[in-house]
């Protein structure tokens, strides 16, 4: 038996019990989790990492300085998806790599991978996602998009902000107003 410090056990333990309830937890949730990521892919083939897997790319996400060079697209009506489609045409052309994607309960079910970002769904409907937020990722994690979308006043808008090393440096389209 592996003995350790006193606190270190505790934190150890605490840490491996927090881990299983994630785990139980993603049980419960890991069909509607597939559900939601089957509405929001053009494609329903994708795969999930384990929640070791996703705990560590967490980790390297939070070691990487994603907001360097961040840029912003605020406040746009919902309903308008050709910010979202050009945003997402030219990320693709610059990089077919494979996409991390996270949702609400990856946390407990784990990240899913798709092919590209081309296999992401710009026309997804507002209840398509529960927590309002999507956070695409490129394969090195150096690059990131979040889709943040919320209602305001009855009406619902969606925020983009693009962080990372290449994503950033791209030309967007005229119909796209950067911040």
């Amino acid at each position: 038996m592996k003995m350790y410090p006193k606190n270190q056990n505790h934190t150890t333990m605490n840490n491996r019990l927090n881990f299983l309830v994630r785990k139980n937890k993603g049980k419960e949730l890991m069909a509607e989790y597939q559900s939601e990521l089957r509405r929001l892919l053009k494609s329903s083939v994708f795969d999930l990492l384990s929640l070791e897997e996703t705990d560590a790319i967490s980790e390297r996400v939070k070691q990487n300085d994603l907001e360097k060079n961040e840029r912003k697209i605020l406040h746009i009506p919902f309903y308008e998806k050709e910010v979202l489609r050009s945003v997402l045409e030219t990320i693709k052309k610059i990089d077919s790599s494979k996409i991390f994607v996270s949702l609400g309960y990856t946390e407990f079910c784990g990240i899913a991978s798709i092919r590209n970002i081309g296999q992401f769904n710009p026309d997804f409907s507002y209840e398509d996602e529960h927590s309002g937020l999507i956070v695409l990722y490129s394969e090195d994690l150096n690059n990131r998009l979040i889709i943040d979308f919320y209602d305001e006043n009855d009406q619902h808008f969606y925020d983009l902000e693009i962080g990372g090393s290449s994503w950033t440096i791209v030309e967007f389209s005229q119909s796209v107003q950067i911040n």
